[in-house]
């Protein structure tokens, strides 16, 4: 299956500004898309996932949402959702609205894991998400502005059975200590894990 284009009705400020926010940073305009099937498709209203092309600021594809912080309620820290690729794929889109599904009921939160019960890209080792500050991009990438309020972006980083586990028994920050140690390619689908 594949990520079909955004064919919503005019933003409102929000999400023109998410949008603005993302290809402001990147310097390029991205493609707005939607994941077809699935839970998502019909109750996340004008969510979408923008597919950002590499340059200069990254070599990898990136799947922003634009949208996500809708299913906050007021007075939680609304976010957006954030997912990197080695090369394009629908599957990008599908993970982004799985997580904004997700959060939409379950609320994520930086430290979260999020179990995908498959792995992530076909051959991966990592079958689960450790939702994180966006680390790969400088700290003005993870916060956008709207108006009175500002909405953090956070990043999908996948994680193997193995490291999700250890998150588990050590800790996040002990996990994010062994990405830093063995300088992860987290974009790799078949990684080898920084735990055993």
């Amino acid at each position: 299956m594949e990520p079909e284009d955004y064919r919503g009705a005019g933003d409102d400020e929000a999400h023109d500004a998410i949008r603005q926010h993302y290809e402001t940073f990147f310097d390029r305009e991205g493609r707005e898309l939607t994941w077809p099937r699935g839970p998502g498709a019909h109750r996340l209203g004008a969510f979408r996932v923008l597919e950002v092309p590499p340059n200069e600021r990254t070599a990898l594809w990136t799947y922003a949402s634009v949208g996500a912080y809708a299913f906050t309620p007021p007075g939680e820290e609304a976010i957006e959702l954030v997912l990197l690729t080695e090369q394009p794929t629908g599957r990008g889109v599908e993970l982004v609205t799985l997580a904004a599904t997700y959060h939409q009921t379950r609320r994520l939160q930086p430290g979260h894991r999020l179990p995908l019960g498959e792995p992530w890209l076909e051959g991966g080792t990592c079958d689960a998400f450790l939702v994180s500050r966006p680390h790969p991009f400088e700290a003005t990438f993870g916060t956008i502005p709207l108006g009175a309020r500002s909405v953090r972006v956070l990043w999908l980083l996948p994680i193997t059975p193995a490291e999700r586990r250890f998150a588990g028994d050590h800790g996040v920050e002990a996990l994010e200590q062994r990405f830093d140690d063995a300088v992860v390619e987290y974009w790799r689908p078949g990684r080898a894990s920084v735990v055993e």
